[in-house]
């Protein structure tokens, strides 16, 4: 019975070394141990980790390094109803069933197709411009023909006027509308939910808008270099109460209660800021 009961204690003792070992058991509190976790070497090693600091004076006007350049996106990304998914580091957004939402892309030619695969969201934002932190940042997760990732990135920067002015208003009723009033529809922990509404997800888009793209990587563990960002220039607008809301969120369901979930910038290591 007493070595059983050793052995019952050495299997619980693994176990919980593993959990706590494993890329998806991560805090944004401990970002410097990320490498430690399982095979995330990549956060600590990589030399084209993200998020960076856009600094005008690595941008380029070309993209002759880059294998894609701008995208063409679909006219509209109108969807009947989704998932909403809580991983306890943010709120995720997913198609109703398969691995994409159907008729939602980034073209790049005819064998180069890119397929929204999820939506999440960033606060404070993770990318910085010219040093410059905003308070979200939305990513439009794209899964490629060649099994590469491509993000589509919006910035939002806080509304807090009583008034909200007709052309700011686009975002804020975006993120209630997915999101529910405030950041208030989210599930439990691990928990799905469906959602049965229309939504165009790709309505922050702006298809004027300069594009800031580079070659990066997962901003969460494992920390794969396999992600070209492409960084929309206009900024959408989120309300005080809509970035409190969310950041009650992360507060708490996140294992350490930390405040926020964006990751520190990295660094360049020579990479070029394309501006298409």
């Amino acid at each position: 019975m007493k070595n059983f009961l050793l052995i019952t204690l050495a299997l619980v003792a693994i176990t919980q070394s593993l959990a706590v070992n494993s890329a998806n058991d991560y805090y944004y509190s401990r970002q410097t141990k990320w490498g430690e976790l399982e095979d995330s070497s990549a956060c600590s090693t990589g030399n084209m980790q993200s998020p960076v600091n856009m600094l005008p004076s690595n941008f380029s006007l070309s993209y002759d390094n880059y294998n894609r350049h701008r995208p063409k996106l679909s006219p509209t990304c109108k969807v009947r109803n989704y998932k909403l998914i809580n991983n306890n580091h943010t709120i995720e957004v997913h198609p109703p069933q398969g691995e994409y939402f159907e008729g939602c892309t980034m073209i790049f030619s005819e064998n180069d197709v890119c397929h929204l695969s999820n939506i999440h969201v960033h606060s404070q934002s993770e990318h910085l411009v010219d040093g410059k932190a905003f308070e979200m940042e939305v990513h439009l997760v794209h899964t490629c023909s060649d099994g590469l990732i491509a993000v589509y990135g919006i910035f939002f920067t806080i509304n807090n006027k009583k008034t909200v002015v007709r052309n700011t208003r686009t975002g804020i009723r975006w993120i209630n509308r997915v999101f529910g009033d405030n950041f208030n529809r989210y599930p439990d922990t691990h928990e799905t939910d469906f959602i049965n509404q229309t939504v165009d997800l790709y309505q922050l888009i702006d298809r004027k808008s300069q594009i800031m793209t580079y070659k990066g990587s997962l901003t969460t563990p494992p920390c794969l270099e396999i992600v070209t960002f492409y960084l929309q220039t206009k900024v959408q607008h989120v309300s005080l109460d809509q970035l409190l809301g969310f950041q009650s969120y992360i507060r708490q369901f996140s294992e350490d209660h930390y405040e926020v979930n964006n990751r520190a910038v990295q660094n360049l290591n020579g990479r070029t800021i394309s501006v298409v």
